[in-house]
Formats: C-alpha cells, structure tokens, sequence
C-alpha cells in the first residue's frame, strides 16, 4: 500500500516513520544473528531488509509513540510467510531479502513457514498479543488503525486475477481478514475498505498486482487516517 496512500496525506501530515516489508511475526521474534549485510540497488529495499532482519517495529513504536497522532498499519506483508532462522528468530520472506546476499551463507536454506498454515497462524496470533500490550504500555492502543484491505481480483480494465503468481486472492483476503479480526479483539481499531473498491491499477507506479489499487481505494484509506486523527 505503502506511498501511494502517503502523498495524498502529505498536506495534513508529516510521516514520523514508515515501516514496510516487517512481518508482525518477524517483530516479535527480535534481531536475527549471523547475516551479512543485504545488498540491494535501492536504498528504501535495503532499509527494509535491514530493519526486518532487526525486528527493529518495537524500537521505533519506542522512539515515536509520543510524537504520533495516528499509528496506521495494515497486514499486506503477512501474504509472504516467514522464514525460520538457525537462531530461532523469524524474517519476513520478502522479495528484497531474497534478492539480497543475506541468505547466501545459511546451507541448507531456512525452512518458509507460509501464509495461512497453522504454525503460521499460531506464530501470528502471539505477535498479536506481543502488538496489543506494546501498544498499551506506550499509550498507543487508542491512536491506533488497521486497514483491513481485500487483494483486488480483477484489474481496471477489467482482466480478472483470480491467481497472481503463487497467490490464491480469495484466500489471502480471506486470511488477512481473519488476522485484522484477531488484533480487533484485543482492542485495537480495524477500518475494513469495501469490496467494490478492491480493483487493481494496470498502470499503478509499481506495476498491476492485487495490492495496488486505484485511486478511489487510496483515497478511502487516507480518509480513515484523517478520521481517526479527527477522534483522537
């Protein structure tokens, strides 16, 4: 979701930090041991990675919390699954990390926990936990949203994307629903997006996937962020 959402914000907000490609469950387990550093073209890609392989979202909850209107976040990235590390921490399986160095010394490779299996499930369900009582003991909880987004399974011009790549659509919603529904039950505010304006972008600045959306999709999240400011 990431930018796109942000720069209509830009007027009315400043962005005190922007965590991406940071698995809830990869957050919760804290730094993994014994990785070189990522090497990626892109400085953004290599914060990414640098920041996951760090489970560094506790640290900036920490550093940001008092200064924060609005704690947005969404549950896109948990579609990628998590890798078990040698040192019993989590990372995110994102494409920035496999197209980094950052694996190449582990032989054999770690073993991927996927989306939606019940180890992932049970992982995801106690970095829940781990979410709720950070965000209570830093005064966060009442100053927090979920935007709960189904992936798009048809495109603007219409083409259906029943499947995209390794990803099931109907699935991975349904999946991320029922995780936005775990956190809603610890107290913590989930805003669900409507279904009609789940419609992918074929000329979105990051290429057609069903997580870019169209311009009305983008306008609706920023609306949550300013009610949400609004009431608290």
């Amino acid at each position: 979701m990431g930018d796109t959402y942000h720069q209509r914000l830009k007027g009315d907000f400043s962005l005190l930090c922007y965590v991406a490609r940071q698995s809830l469950i990869s957050a919760m387990s804290g730094p993994t041991s014994g990785l070189p550093d990522p090497k990626l073209g892109s400085a953004f890609q290599k914060r990414c990675v640098d920041g996951d392989i760090k489970g560094d979202l506790y640290t900036k909850i920490s550093r940001f919390s008092a200064d924060a209107d609005v704690f947005a976040m969404d549950l896109l990235v948990e579609r990628l699954g998590v890798l078990k590390m040698p040192d019993r921490t989590y990372i995110t399986r994102s494409n920035e990390l496999i197209k980094s160095s950052a694996l190449s010394p582990l032989k054999p490779a770690p073993p991927h926990i996927r989306e939606g299996t019940p180890q992932h499930q049970n992982l995801f369900h106690r970095a829940a936990f781990h979410l709720a009582d950070s965000l209570n003991g830093h005064d966060l909880l009442s100053r927090t949203i979920v935007i709960s987004t189904p992936l798009a399974n048809v495109t603007s011009t219409g083409r259906p994307m029943h499947k995209f790549q390794r990803y099931d659509v109907e699935a991975i919603s349904s999946l991320l629903a029922g995780y936005a529904h775990t956190l809603q039950e610890l107290g913590i505010e989930v805003r669900r997006m409507p279904p009609e304006l789940a419609v992918a972008d074929e000329d979105h600045q990051w290429g057609a996937a069903p997580w870019h959306y169209t311009a009305p999709a983008y306008d609706w999240i920023s609306e949550q962020v300013r009610e949400k400011a609004a009431s608290c």
